[in-house]
């Protein structure tokens, strides 16, 4: 590992308690005048899954509405809560501009902030959806502990690394803001959410191809049905670990031209 990537490393852990901080601060002040708080998280995510179950469990001719609306439930959720920082990301830095010019913190501390907003956003509103799905599939709840933490680290791990990436990207090629949402748009509609993998036929390598779905389908899979693939979290947490090495070692290399291109 470079020194490079040991120095951003030991700035973002300098940081850690500021970002979690100011992310719940944000977090509080999104819903500050609202009776049911964040609860709104959950009820939104609720009330797509309950009315996208019943018009598609129609569609594509579900045999079982209880597993459909599960699977989907499950899988809107976890697309939501990585698709959004994906889709935000070109304009993180140009959004805190004014702070990075005048004011000497560590870059990293603004990927930081923004990936313990998102964890927050995330948790805020997939504990709920859990609730209201474990009435269709209760079993749900004996897999919360294993095999649901490792692989909830994997995808966390990709919720600061993908979109933290794109938000570089966006600094020398200002397209980004344009294309990202399309490319979003383009991956929901051949991500296995509304169907399943196996309604894909000959077609499925394009769900191996999204590397979206390769870190939401593991998860999922851990909540229903209890299964952990150790080949497939193990591969997943080392194109993690290059991910993040990957974006700290960019970070550190254009500290002084970051100013400049915001």
């Amino acid at each position: 590992m470079s020194i490079l990537c040991l120095t951003q490393i030991r700035e973002a852990w300098t940081c850690r308690r500021l970002s979690w901080f100011n992310a719940t601060q944000r977090s509080n002040v999104r819903f500050a005048r609202t009776k049911l708080g964040s609860l709104w998280l959950g009820i939104s995510a609720i009330l797509s899954t309950a009315i996208l179950a019943l018009v598609y469990s129609k569609i594509f001719r579900a045999d079982n509405f209880n597993v459909y609306i599960v699977q989907l439930g499950l899988g809107l959720s976890l697309w939501n809560c990585i698709a959004a920082p994906i889709g935000s990301a070109p304009g993180l830095f140009e959004k805190n501009a004014s702070q990075i010019i005048n004011i000497n913190t560590p870059h990293v501390y603004y990927l930081m902030e923004e990936w313990a907003f998102n964890i927050q956003t995330f948790f805020q509103s997939f504990l709920i959806v859990i609730v209201f799905l474990s009435f269709f599939e209760n079993q749900i709840w004996s897999h919360v502990i294993w095999p649901f933490i490792p692989t909830m680290f994997n995808y966390l791990l990709a919720m600061l690394w993908l979109p933290g990436i794109i938000c570089l990207l966006g600094l020398w090629l200002k397209d980004i803001y344009q294309l990202i949402p399309v490319i979003l748009q383009v991956l929901f509609l051949l991500t296995p959410i509304l169907y399943t993998k196996s309604d894909l036929g000959n077609a499925s390598i394009v769900a191996d191809l999204n590397i979206i779905f390769q870190y939401m389908s593991p998860v999922r899979e851990a909540l229903i049905y209890g299964e952990l693939n150790f080949k497939n979290f193990f591969a997943l947490f080392g194109i993690n670990m290059f991910g993040i090495f990957l974006l700290l070692n960019i970070l550190k290399k254009n500290k002084r031209n970051l100013p400049f291109l915001i």
